[in-house]
């Protein structure tokens, strides 16, 4: 018999007992809320709590640190509706979630940011989208820029995806995917034998496959100097070719040159922005998504906060 016994009456009096055959979807649920039994409170408290919950960043840390580096990512809440996360990537901290991908929603977050923390913002690393670089600029003049080095691999991915598609819908004959995306160095000999068989049977493919391992070598440079010499190289090739698309990629390079190669500066990436967003895809599915985006803001918040600290969120909310 499936039995989940909880008797509650005191915070620390909490005791649960499980059989061995699995759980009842009722019983899970009840199980959702122990953190709130284990406090002494209800399910409506918690939903006031959340309700009451602050989501703006304090700045305390930030002010104490030297230096500052932000990470500034957009990641989906409801299908195409976007919004934004802002990180600090030294103290792996997630700093806000603003409510849509707007470019005014992002400089009224930046300009509100204290003039004692923006000073010492060195860094910001951010997707390939002119908004987000437009906005950093006016409101952090003194921050350098960086395009995050997984957003500019993944665009080459996409392009060269898409000329792949394109030869595919012409010839109408499959052309494996994952052999043209895979990195060069983790192909296996079998997979490498395939992919030199495709590019001699499609010579249009070969241009874009070489470029988009080029720019991945790029990060492998052992200096910024070097890196330059390899992007230029890279940039000027793309830009003779007889290929539109591929002109159109080099005047893309072209354009955000320097903040590609700020990477270089201190290596610094959104991957741990990413990572949060893995977090919140998790919490989001698991609450079969949300229609308030306040309430989704409120709840990945929370979720980043640690356990020790929610006694006192509590405390200081109903105390």
């Amino acid at each position: 018999m499936n039995r989940v016994k909880a008797t509650a009456c005191k915070p620390n009096q909490m005791d649960y007992s499980f059989e061995k055959n699995s759980i009842s979807q009722s019983e899970k649920k009840c199980l959702a809320f122990r953190g709130s039994l284990h406090y002494g409170i209800s399910d409506k408290v918690s939903r006031r709590v959340l309700k009451k919950a602050e989501v703006l960043p304090r700045w305390e840390e930030e002010q104490r640190d030297r230096k500052v580096r932000l990470g500034i990512d957009e990641h989906s809440f409801r299908g195409r509706d976007l919004v934004i996360t802002v990180t600090n990537l030294k103290r792996r901290k997630v700093l806000a979630v603003l409510p849509d991908d707007r470019q005014e929603t992002l400089r009224r977050f930046l300009s509100q940011i204290p003039g004692s923390v923006k000073r010492k913002i060195e860094e910001v690393c951010v997707d390939i989208k002119p908004a987000f670089i437009t906005v950093t600029e006016e409101q952090l003049p003194e921050a350098d820029i960086i395009i995050d080095r997984f957003h500019v691999v993944h665009d080459a991915n996409r392009r060269v995806d898409e000329a792949r598609r394109i030869e595919q819908e012409a010839t109408r004959k499959p052309i494996p995917k994952h052999l043209f995306l895979k990195a060069e160095e983790r192909l296996s000999d079998k997979q490498r034998q395939w992919l030199d068989h495709y590019l001699r049977l499609y010579p249009s493919l070969r241009e874009w496959y070489w470029a988009k391992e080029q720019l991945r070598r790029i990060y492998w440079a052992e200096s910024k100097e070097k890196a330059r010499e390899l992007l230029v190289s890279l940039i000027r090739c793309q830009e003779a070719s007889d290929d539109v698309a591929m002109n159109d990629w080099g005047r893309m390079l072209r354009r955000w040159q320097e903040y590609i190669l700020n990477y270089f500066n201190h290596k610094t990436t959104n991957a741990y922005t990413e990572g949060a967003h893995t977090k919140m895809k998790l919490i989001k599915r698991m609450s079969y998504g949300y229609r308030n985006v306040e309430v989704y803001i409120k709840k990945v918040l929370l979720s980043f906060i640690p356990i020790t600290i929610i006694p006192l969120l509590i405390y200081h909310t109903f105390g």
